[in-house]
């Protein structure tokens, strides 16, 4: 038997923005990291509202290929 790996990051392509924790969990990082990161810009993220944070998928893709 195969056993076919998952590509997480391929498979958050098609999506147009992700949360926090699901960039913390890509990232291997936690939950109040990805948090401080965003406060601090390292994270480019976008404001849904008052407590609504989202990172756009092309940004968290753009920022990984800098480093």
């Amino acid at each position: 038997m195969s056993t076919s790996k998952t590509d997480p990051i391929r498979d958050f392509r098609t999506r147009p923005t992700l949360t926090i924790g699901e960039v913390a969990d890509l990232l291997t990082v936690s939950k109040s990291t990805a948090y401080r990161w965003a406060r601090e810009g390292v994270l480019p993220v976008i404001h849904l509202g008052s407590k609504s944070v989202r990172v756009r998928t092309v940004d968290l893709l753009a920022l990984l290929d800098e480093h």
